[in-house]
């Protein structure tokens, strides 16, 4: 009995009451310096998303809101959506430091928590640059509507265009699996390793081929913009892609004549119009560009097609015997240089028409 009396007055004593209290607001204390010291985006905080216009026009949706324009640089949450147009170029940068570039006619959701990104591909194509090789718990991956691209740490660009998801590496190692576009479920047995130099398609029945890059994937403009020093991995480059568009001329400066020869670096293309026509179409299809004055071939996909050179920055060719797909098309100039614009033609099929049943009541017309 005088033990447990004793213990009372020890515990209804000023110094013990002191005690505990300064272990509660030490406990307190370390709790909310862990809970305002976390990252965003880890138990509901949103991440706060970079979106750079390299090229115009970009567009940003924000939960509950319609689509604004990116006039250079704008700040947004991880889940917005984000669209580019067929002149459209933007650069994603985010909490990771992993950086996203999103290609022309493209449309995509970012959402990130922490050290995990999703990138769900709607439309077009991203070509995405990793910060470093992840540490256990994180990953990186991109959703088209059939197929999940998967890393650890890599360099690598995807696209999505007429139910067909097609990856190309050029570092590391991806995880690559077809998915139900139903479900959004992986299809058991489909996951395949693409590794660095290779590339993978993904048809609409989810069977993926893999096959080595060729010297046509090398000339493609994600290639050569990741091989270059304007990459995700560094800063973009407004010589290569083209300045946000702020208005404002960079300098007033009169520019001195130039002694430099110019150096011929083969033809570029900027723009092909239109970009999608019907299978067996005779319309014109114009590509517009620089560097034409040269060009001995131009293709549609593999095909070679018939062409027009009306100018150095202007040339027209017909696909009406181009079957139906979404294709490259590509100038080659003299000495094999060559210029390829992605994805930039889409021929849709055409379906006839079923001749509607004769109405018995109308009686035989011949």
């Amino acid at each position: 009995m005088l033990s447990l009396i004793s213990m009372l007055k020890t515990l209804y004593s000023p110094r013990y009451r002191i005690g505990i209290v300064l272990g509660l607001l030490i406990v307190l204390i370390f709790g909310a310096w862990l809970y305002f010291s976390r990252p965003s985006g880890i138990d509901g905080s949103p991440s706060i998303v970079s979106v750079t216009a390299l090229h115009s026009d970009v567009f940003v949706k924000e939960a509950g809101t319609d689509f604004v324009p990116v006039p250079g640089q704008a700040k947004t949450t991880s889940g917005s959506t984000i669209r580019t147009s067929d002149t459209g170029r933007a650069l994603l940068e985010s909490l990771s430091t992993h950086r996203t570039l999103i290609d022309y006619s493209s449309e995509i959701v970012l959402t990130e928590n922490g050290n995990q990104t999703h990138v769900e591909l709607l439309a077009g194509a991203v070509w995405s640059r990793l910060a470093k090789v992840f540490d256990s718990g994180e990953y990186y991956e991109i959703k088209s509507p059939n197929a999940v691209g998967a890393v650890r740490g890599t360099s690598f660009g995807m696209w999505y265009a007429d139910g067909v998801t097609t990856l190309i590496v050029t570092e590391g190692s991806v995880a690559f699996f077809a998915v139900d576009p139903e479900t959004g479920l992986p299809i058991p047995d489909t996951e395949v390793i693409v590794n660095a130099g290779q590339k993978a398609v993904c048809d609409r029945n989810g069977k993926i081929n893999v096959t080595d890059l060729t010297q046509s994937d090398y000339s493609l403009p994600w290639v050569a913009f990741n091989a270059s020093e304007d990459s995700p991995g560094a800063q973009p480059a407004p010589v290569l892609l083209g300045a946000p568009d702020s208005g404002t001329p960079v300098s007033n400066t009169p520019l001195e004549p130039s002694t430099t020869t110019p150096v011929d670096n083969g033809p570029e293309i900027s723009v092909v119009s239109p970009s999608n026509i019907d299978e067996g179409s005779n319309e014109r299809i114009t590509i517009k560009g620089n560097g034409f004055e040269g060009v001995t071939t131009v293709l549609v996909g593999a095909k070679k097609v018939t062409f027009e050179i009306l100018s150095d920055d202007t040339i027209t060719i017909w696909a009406d015997d181009v079957n139906p797909g979404s294709y490259d098309v590509t100038v080659i100039g003299a000495g094999d240089r060559s210029a390829t614009r992605s994805r930039a033609l889409t021929v849709n099929e055409v379906i006839p028409e079923e001749p509607s049943p004769q109405d018995p009541s109308q009686g035989y017309k011949p």
